[in-house]
């Protein structure tokens, strides 16, 4: 979904959908990251990347008006290029509207992420739109911190532009 809407649906070479204005890109370190910056998270080349180390510390992407997706798959990319901080407990919400939120994924002491710029995808069982996605730490790091470390996220599922689907896995 994010490389479709970054490359205007396969029509012009990738750019960051962020730095684009396709998408909106926020996290809970509002006034600086401690490593990057926020738009990193949707690069598609690794990055160093990681938030303020503070409990609960969030990334949000934001659709916009124009898009909303039926989530089946998400992928993340540790934003680190050493092992420390990789994530391991998180919540992946969804929201249409930005004030209702559902959890679309838990994830618990998950150690899929423990590598430099390691990248993995889960599956969903997701059957609602959505157009603001967050990824929230629910709790400390590999490292024992509260760095949320990330330089990489992508959603696979039917992508909805207007009344019109996409098929965009």
């Amino acid at each position: 979904v994010m490389y479709y809407i970054a490359t205007k649906g396969y029509s012009e070479p990738w750019a960051n959908p962020s730095l684009r204005g396709r998408v909106r890109v926020s996290s809970s370190t509002s006034t600086s990251m401690e490593k990057g910056k926020i738009a990193d998270i949707l690069e598609r080349q690794a990055t160093e990347c990681w938030t303020s180390n503070n409990p609960a510390s969030w990334f949000c992407i934001n659709l916009g008006s124009q898009y909303a997706v039926a989530p089946n798959y998400y992928t993340l990319r540790h934003g680190c290029n050493s092992k420390n901080d990789c994530l391991r407990n998180w919540t992946l919400l969804g929201s249409y509207d930005a004030r209702n939120w559902d959890e679309i994924s838990r994830h618990k002491a998950d150690t899929s992420i423990n590598s430099p710029f390691a990248i993995h995808s889960w599956p969903l069982k997701c059957n609602k739109l959505y157009r603001l996605f967050k990824i929230v730490q629910t709790g400390r790091n590999s490292s024992h911190s509260n760095f949320l470390s990330l330089s990489g996220f992508e959603l696979y599922g039917d992508l909805y532009i207007g009344k019109y689907v996409i098929k965009a896995d």
